[in-house]
């Protein structure tokens, strides 16, 4: 075990994902229920409100996305 989370350490682990809006979780759902999900999809919550506002852009610009994984 130790000698696995010391691979992951190093960057040796990468995890394939998609990235998706909240909003298109109703399209997320029908590609799973078809199999049409080849890697793990994250939502991103953030993104939409942000976006939004002018006052977070430059906050957003710089910050990795907020969001959920949903494994099929």
């Amino acid at each position: 075990m130790a000698e696995a989370l010391a691979f992951a350490v190093r960057g040796k682990v990468k995890a394939d994902i998609e990235l998706q809006p909240l909003s298109s979780i109703n399209q997320i759902f029908d590609r799973l229920e078809h199999g049409d999900v080849a890697s793990r999809m994250v939502l991103e919550f953030a993104h939409d409100a942000a976006a939004k506002s002018p006052r977070n852009q430059q906050a957003t610009d710089s910050q990795q996305p907020v969001g959920a994984s949903v494994d099929r």
